[in-house]
């Protein structure tokens, strides 16, 4: 039967046994005191014939010629007698039994056993003993349980099978669950409360994910947005606010928390959080410049022969046009810092190369982060991008996207945050993700560690396939928008757990959903200049084939949705092929069609040729 919880009972002898307050602990009884379990992992147990080792995580035991109720949990123990055992009460209690009262056992997973001769030391967390006259040998399974008496046991082919027990040895059992760490760490550790850092459509998928993890029971968003709140409690902080993010996560005690956007990130949110010796995933300040800063950036790629285009870095606009002018065009001018993604020109004349650099060193339409401009080559040929979770040395690559940055179709217009994205992406050369991964990822994870910025985290690559192969155009210190919105829902494997083991150093053994997702966002009239805001959006009620994921809106009085961004919220569909999920996008947009305030586009997920 299947192993449900802290609650199984065991009957043996004349007395009912005191509630048991731990989960491994489990007393025998007899005249004498049991010694000490001394290991976690090892058990005895005792009959008239020595028992064969037990491979089975949970596997149970019946004794003699009378069968052994349902074992109903992994870590449930037994009471012996005639009268029913009380129900265990505790993680951690113990039972006490005979005429003698049992000592107190000092490890975590310590079983005792009692009879007229002392057992030996007992190794195993999950193993149960049965006594005799004669020591039994030590049982090498983590969950392993002997059986003993007239008959012999059948092989338990189940995780909720019994065993029957007889004067042979029992037979090896072969279990589901062979490693009890894996077992235990990804299906018993207690729930969670974790905060989200961001309102954007990035952050609303990061949400849905968390929500669908059966460890997390609550989750914040900061500061959120309208969609945001359906699935968590948005709180009216902002992303970029650290001293506030961190006494709320000191006064909710946050378990986790995520960082979603690149500026707190690269203002050092996470420095605060570990200083406090708060839980979070992400870079360090001095980490996330790898995104801050696209000077620091393209040198550190220079120095350890990462593939990128050639470029010089300017703070006089002269010298800027000076090199454009002995380049020629086409040409890329990149604001050295954050611009929300839209602080790269690609110059196709160089009338456009010369007042993009006007545009950023003279009149500051960039702000600070146009104070430097980058300018590089610029490269031929089909972009991708290629997430990855990072901790030190460690990378463990996710399935490629490729997102549309040009507002219109056909890739025409200005640049933009991403217009969608799709995931996996068909025409894209296996030995190019293999390239990137271990010549272009590893290769940044290592060489942060050298330079003492060790990364922790999710590191974007935003990527170009060139005839000379692949090549940086850049990187992102978080995860990327759109992407992450076709990304995180072919994702199998629970978030949270995903986290918890890269960051112990743990292979998070990253599993994927088979067919193809595809995201098309829909943005504000005007964007990415100026946009009107507070407009009222359709019903956005979903499907069962789509998925909508918020970025810019607001929720009214009366429960529907108004507009608050440039980029107001992402259509996606997962299908098992690229055509079906087109197909299902556009006739849930058709809604969009009845005025001109929204606009998307409608080639997202063709590659274009």
């Amino acid at each position: 039967m299947g192993i449900l919880f802290l609650r199984l009972k065991h009957s043996h002898g004349q007395k009912k046994t005191k509630s048991a307050k731990s989960v491994p602990e489990m007393h025998s009884h007899g005249q004498k005191q049991a010694k000490s379990a001394k290991s976690v992992l090892e058990k005895h147990s005792h009959g008239q014939k020595k028992t064969k080792s037990a491979k089975s995580v949970h596997e149970m035991h019946s004794h003699g010629q009378k069968k052994t109720k349902s074992v109903k949990s992994v870590h449930e123990m037994h009471s012996h007698g005639q009268k029913q055992a009380k129900s265990a009460k505790s993680v951690h209690e113990k039972h006490s039994h005979g005429q003698k009262k049992t000592k107190s056992a000092k490890s975590v997973h310590e079983m005792r056993s009692h009879g007229q001769k002392k057992t030996k030391a007992v190794k195993s967390v999950h193993e149960m003993h049965s006594h005799g006259q004669k020591q039994a040998k030590s049982a090498k399974s983590v969950h392993e349980m002997h059986s003993h008496g007239q008959k012999k046991t059948k092989t338990v082919k189940s995780v909720h099978e019994k065993h029957s027990h007889g004067q042979n040895n029992s037979k090896s059992i072969k279990s589901v669950y062979e490693n009890l760490p894996l077992f235990i760490d990804r299906k018993r550790r207690p729930p969670m409360k974790v905060l989200v850092i961001g309102g954007g459509g990035r952050e609303h998928i990061i949400v849905k994910k968390l929500k669908s993890s059966e460890r997390v029971t609550e989750i914040f968003a900061a500061p959120g947005n309208g969609g945001i709140a359906q699935d968590a409690t948005c709180v009216p902080i902002k992303d970029d606010a650290i001293e506030e993010l961190v006494s709320f996560a000191q006064k909710e005690q946050i378990d986790w928390t995520i960082v979603g956007p690149e500026v707190p990130l690269t203002k050092g949110v996470v420095d605060a959080f570990q200083e406090k010796n708060l839980k979070v995933f992400g870079p360090k300040k001095e980490a996330a410049l790898i995104e801050g800063s696209k000077d620091f950036a393209k040198a550190f790629m220079k120095q350890y022969d990462i593939p990128t285009a050639k470029y010089q870095t300017f703070t006089e606009v002269e010298k800027a046009k000076a090199y454009i002018q002995q380049e020629g065009a086409p040409i890329v001018i990149k604001a050295d810092g954050l611009a929300a993604g839209k602080g790269v020109v690609v110059a196709m004349t160089e009338h456009q190369a010369l007042a993009a650099v006007e545009d950023m060193l003279i009149d500051n339409k960039f702000g600070e982060a146009g104070s430097r401009v980058v300018i590089e080559e610029y490269l031929e040929g089909k972009e991708f991008s290629l997430f990855a979770f990072v901790d030190g040395e460690n990378v463990y690559p996710m399935v490629p996207a490729r997102d549309h940055k040009r507002a219109y179709d056909n890739d025409e217009g200005p640049n933009t945050g991403g217009m969608g994205a799709f995931s996996p992406v068909p025409d894209l050369d296996p030995k190019h993700i293999e390239f990137t991964v271990e010549k272009i990822l590893k290769p940044v994870a290592k060489g942060m560690k050298k330079e003492g910025r060790t990364y922790t985290g999710v590191l974007y690559g935003g990527l170009i396939e060139t005839k000379e192969g692949p090549k940086v155009i850049e990187f992102n210190a978080r995860f990327g928008d759109p992407e992450t919105q076709v990304v995180l829902p072919l994702l199998e494997n629970d978030l949270i757990q995903v986290i918890e083991d890269v960051t112990a150093g743990k292979d998070p053994q990253l599993k994927w959903k088979k067919g193809y997702a595809i995201g098309t966002v829909v943005a504000s009239k005007g964007y990415p200049g100026s946009y009107a805001k507070n407009v009222s959006l359709p019903d956005l009620t979903a499907d069962d084939q789509v998925y909508v994921i918020h970025a810019g809106t607001a929720r009214t009085e009366d429960g529907s949705f108004s507009s608050t961004g440039g980029r107001v919220l992402l259509v996606g569909s997962i299908q098992d092929s690229p055509e079906q999920a087109q197909k299902e996008i556009y006739q849930y947009l058709e809604r969009f069609d009845q005025n001109d305030d929204f606009f998307y586009r409608k080639d997202i997920g063709f590659s274009k040729q």
